[in-house]
């Protein structure tokens, strides 16, 4: 392949990373806005995301450069640094096909194998019991049929009364480890997935409003099922991502290699003109 073809293909391919990285840093900061109320850990995951984005971004830019330079040496740290980058990508692929792996085993658990959909239904469990019921009385609007029919027994229509179970006092009683951790995730679950109830359905919502109006399906099945529809999504998306990081490393590789020393592609260039002169 002529050293004119490879130039090019090396600057189209880092123009892609450059593209890519400001899709990354978009989607980061949307993902971040909508859930980063889900936990400290996830909001951390998002803005490091976020970081990694504006890296790739710069590198990109360090690429065209040492390219249009002919900088030997801006080219050898660009390589060291999207070399990097090609581990990442890799490592989130591998993730996402473990996932996609895994994801089965969840989808058939009835939430008596894996401890974490045994820990939020035991968390809801006890919380449907304690609000509006004996445990915790609740501020419901709705009338007496709705309260009937949805189960709601011990309410009134008191501002100071609770909305959601953590304003419950029995909640500070429950014996479940990382309690704050779970209620959050059953909560932004509620809230955004419009679902109540682990492995079951509540007739109410217990972690969010209990006046938001009556769910109709299981949280556990949401959560999957958000898993399943993006994560086929999430490994083309680093499939491709990997592919162009790993042609763009070989052909910074290749035109590296042309010239040892001084200024990248000089020599290169001299040979090209001559042949083009003859």
């Amino acid at each position: 392949m002529k050293f004119q073809t490879q130039k090019k293909i090396l600057i189209i391919s880092t123009i892609l990373i450059l593209m890519l990285g400001i899709t990354w840093i978009a989607f980061s900061s949307v993902v971040y806005k909508q859930y980063s109320v889900i936990s400290y850990k996830f909001s951390l995951v998002i803005v490091i995301s976020i970081i990694i984005g504006n890296l790739l971004v710069l590198w990109a830019i360090l690429g065209i450069v040492a390219v249009q330079k002919k900088s030997n040496t801006l080219l050898k740290v660009y390589v060291v640094g999207i070399f990097i980058f090609l581990l990442i990508s890799i490592t989130f692929l591998v993730i996402g096909v473990f996932v996609q792996f895994k994801l089965q085993e969840y989808q058939n658990d009835d939430c008596t194998q894996k401890d974490i959909f045994i820990q939020l239904k035991r968390l809801n469990s006890l919380s449907y019991q304690t609000l509006c019921q004996d445990g915790c009385q609740c501020n419901f609007q709705g009338n007496s049929d709705e309260a009937f029919s949805r189960g709601v027994t011990n309410y009134d229509n008191n501002d100071t009364s609770a909305q959601k179970v953590q304003e419950c006092e029995q909640f500070n009683n429950f014996n479940i480890h990382e309690i704050y951790k779970y209620s959050d995730i059953l909560q932004v679950a509620e809230e955004m997935l419009e679902c109540s109830g682990i492995c079951n359905i509540n007739s109410y919502y217990v972690f969010s409003d209990v006046n938001a109006g009556q769910p109709y399906q299981d949280c556990k099945q949401r959560l999957i099922d958000l898993v399943n529809d993006n994560n086929i999504d999430f490994i083309i998306g680093f499939s491709v991502i990997t592919f162009i990081l790993i042609l763009n490393t070989v052909f910074s590789i290749i035109l590296f290699s042309k010239q040892p020393k001084g200024k990248i592609f000089q020599k290169t260039q001299m040979e090209f003109t001559l042949q083009i002169i003859k």
